[in-house]
């Protein structure tokens, strides 16, 4: 009788408690959602007022077009930083090129509150899904609001979009951090690849780390400072090249590659008749 008269009274206890969890989670949740719309308002009316002020505190002489970009460059809060870009090419039977990018950086935030950052990688979307894939994804460190780190090499794992956001904490001092991602496509023997900054970044590197003996590649930065990029480890035969700048939203890096012509044989390098059409 005493036991039954316990599960009585527990079940009823054992509802409400669960009860209130789910609704603690809900309103968790949504405390979260407003934070962060709250955190990009703050953002976007911190940003306006900056550059009203710094508008107005140009020289009349200064166009107010060049005044708002300035105003936005005075507002960067929220910056990449060490943005590397490692290229594998493999030559395939059919002489087509397959291609591993491998992208990583930093994300730092100057901010007083959590930035919620939104981590997007896609692949080309119009080449077979068998070919043109993502292959890994991670984000890892202390001052994230979650880790993660998929793997998607299995066949069984054709994933060709990823999204997903995380929380940044105040971390200007010492950021702790770091975004991965590696995706594969098909490529042409001679093709270029543009990478468009949609977000303030510092400091971008591009390397080499496979490719066909008779594949020339080469990189440009579109900066002002473009020409002062080191390269590695010969100006000639590059296979890494580094600019330490701050680059600006839809400022870009280029990197341009094609396949050289089979060398002619020695005995045919002295030869005095015409030159004929180069070979594939």
């Amino acid at each position: 009788m005493e036991s039954a008269v316990l599960i009585g009274i527990f079940a009823p206890i054992a509802t409400i408690i669960a009860a209130t969890l789910v609704a603690y989670q809900t309103v968790k949740s949504a405390r979260i959602a407003a934070d962060n719309e709250r955190t990009k308002l703050e953002l976007k009316i911190a940003q306006l007022e900056g550059s009203v002020k710094q508008a107005a505190l140009m020289p009349g002489n200064v166009p107010q077009e060049f005044a708002a970009e300035i105003a936005h460059v005075n507002n960067v809060r929220v910056f990449r930083k060490d943005f590397t870009v490692e290229l594998s090419f493999r030559e395939k039977p059919d002489k087509s090129l397959e291609v591993e990018e491998t992208i990583s950086f930093v994300v730092v935030n100057l901010m007083n509150d959590e930035y919620s950052f939104s981590h997007d990688v896609a692949p080309a979307s119009d080449q077979p899904e068998e070919i043109a894939q993502i292959l890994r994804v991670a984000a890892t460190g202390s001052d994230l609001s979650t880790g993660y780190s998929e793997d998607y090499t299995s066949p069984a794992k054709v994933v060709r979009t990823f999204q997903r956001t995380v929380r940044v904490a105040p971390n200007g001092t010492n950021p702790r951090n770091k975004f991965e991602s590696q995706v594969r496509r098909m490529t042409w023997v001679r093709d270029v690849e543009t990478f468009f900054f949609t977000q303030a970044t510092l400091g971008v590197e591009v390397s080499v780390v496979a490719k066909p003996a008779n594949l020339d590649v080469s990189v440009e930065f579109s900066h002002r400072d473009g020409e002062k990029m080191e390269m590695y480890p010969r100006q000639d035969t590059p296979n890494r090249w580094k600019l330490e700048r701050a680059f600006l939203p839809w400022q870009a890096v280029y990197i341009e590659w094609h396949m050289k012509s089979p060398a002619l044989p020695k005995a045919a390098q002295g030869s005095s008749e015409p030159e004929g059409p180069a070979r594939p």
